[in-house]
């Protein structure tokens, strides 16, 4: 086992590998080592189990997780066959302590959490606000960002797609910085 794939754990009462686990490793271990990225584009293709690993060139869709894209580099992360074993104590960022939300928008302040933990717990938050008949089946499908936030931001619901998607703006002081999209 790679020293890399301590990454690849439950988080909490999870029975699969978090989204934002799989994008915090990328930026983390990969995409900040040649700088600080922009021009994100993170596609969560399906939930897993198993350990992954990380390839810079596309090499077909079967086991393909999850893709991401910058700037400099792309990176695509291949389901192995080596089941995850290992679990983790979380606890998730909550409303009122983490993020507000406000009719189509949740407003994300500081916190602990890196900025996909909170945009994912926030948005998530506030899909179950606007549609609680789907709460517990919002899952991250796609980001895309013109760079990672550092500072407070918010989520702005925009619409739902195909019956499928939900679309939500990421800001930062009123100016647009990205999309993210959650599957149902």
């Amino acid at each position: 086992m790679s020293e890399s794939q301590n990454w690849f754990v439950f988080r909490g009462q999870r029975e699969y590998l978090h989204g934002a686990s799989i994008f915090d490793f990328i930026v983390t271990e990969f995409a900040r080592k040649l700088g600080e990225p922009a021009q994100i584009d993170f596609i969560f293709l399906h939930k897993t189990t198993h350990y992954c690993r990380v390839e810079s060139a596309k090499r077909g869709n079967a086991s393909l997780v999850a893709s991401y894209a910058d700037d400099r580099a792309q990176y695509f992360l291949y389901e192995t066959d080596e089941p995850i074993t290992e679990r983790v104590a979380y606890s998730e960022p909550v409303e009122g302590e983490h993020f507000v939300i406000e009719g189509k928008r949740v407003f994300i302040g500081t916190a602990d959490n890196t900025f996909i933990e909170l945009a994912v717990a926030a948005y998530k938050g506030l899909l179950t606000a606007i549609f609680p008949e789907t709460k517990g089946k919002h899952i991250l499908s796609r980001i895309q960002l013109e760079r990672i936030p550092t500072s407070p931001f918010e989520i702005h619901y925009k619409r739902k797609i195909a019956k499928r998607f939900y679309e939500g703006e990421i800001s930062i002081g009123g100016d647009a910085v990205g999309l993210i999209y959650f599957g149902a």
